[in-house]
């Protein structure tokens, strides 16, 4: 495939996140208004390029860094093409820890965006293991009690007390 369509593929994708989660804030934005108070983004100091919402801060003055790196994309935490995104990079990365993914999405993604999604994913991987271990728990039991009741043998003779 050729390179250029597959950024243009990118881009209209991420436009599209955006335009479900931000679309107040861009039209904002686009008229050159302040964010309203209520938004998502009101405590962040975002700006509109190319109609991409991106993240400002002082490492614009660095020169060597991609501007992906210095503005990264801000994307919802919730939307799907972000979890599909994070998907993407799990598997590119070998299903690597939550670290290292999260580190290479970092290259072009915010950090506020980056850390939800961190945060989320190891609390989702905290409930797993804890329902993992609580399987593995009632397993035992389970296999407990089955051992205790094949083991009980019949009385023949009656109790004397």
């Amino acid at each position: 495939m050729d390179t250029d369509l597959l950024e243009k593929a990118e881009t209209l994708l991420l436009k599209r996140s955006q335009d479900n989660s931000f679309r107040e804030d861009i039209k904002r934005l686009q008229q050159g208004k302040q964010l309203e108070g209520s938004s998502k983004l009101k405590r962040l100091d975002v700006v509109l390029e190319e109609d991409l919402l991106r993240l400002k801060g002082r490492i614009d003055a660095i020169q060597v860094v991609t501007r992906d790196y210095k503005r990264p994309i801000m994307l919802d935490s919730k939307d799907k093409t972000t979890q599909l995104i994070i998907e993407e990079f799990h598997c590119r990365f070998n299903h690597g820890n939550h670290v290292t993914v999260m580190n290479e999405i970092r290259l072009g993604l915010s950090k506020e965006t980056t850390e939800t999604l961190r945060r989320r994913r190891t609390r989702e991987l905290a409930e797993r293991v804890t329902a993992m271990k609580r399987r593995a728990r009632d397993a035992e039991r389970w296999h407990a009690l089955k051992r205790l009741k094949s083991e009980e043998k019949p009385q023949t003779e009656p109790c004397e007390d």
